[in-house]
């Protein structure tokens, strides 16, 4: 089942644009937050990485923000991510008839951890 922000289509055409299988790759992996209420929550995300540089790009929602993978991975609590080439996004986004997530562990929505 397709995400609902923006992230997952946003992730992919930008990949898609820079396309060099080299270095790019596409993330999805989960966001991880504490609430006003105090409780953790996680939800799904998508962004693009240049592996030869460490570099993070999260153009969801309208941004379009630069992070080291460092800064990202620690401010959004960044857990358990799945990686493909710009390539093997292709055949996932053919094979599914969406930008993602592709793997069934990834669920939409927020949950509780």
């Amino acid at each position: 089942m397709p995400a609902t922000g923006t992230c997952f289509e946003e992730a992919f055409n930008l990949a898609s644009k820079l396309a060099d299988d080299s270095t790019i790759r596409i993330v999805h992996g989960y966001v991880t937050s504490r609430r006003p209420d105090g409780l953790r929550y996680r939800h799904s995300h998508a962004w693009v990485e240049d592996i030869s540089c460490n570099h993070v790009f999260d153009f969801s929602n309208g941004n379009e923000l630069l992070f080291s993978k460092e800064k990202f991975y620690a401010a959004l609590a960044i857990e358990q991510t799945v990686e493909y080439s710009p390539t093997e996004a292709r055949y996932e986004m053919l094979k599914h008839g969406n930008y993602g997530p592709w793997v069934e562990w990834i669920k939409d929505g927020e949950q509780l951890v």
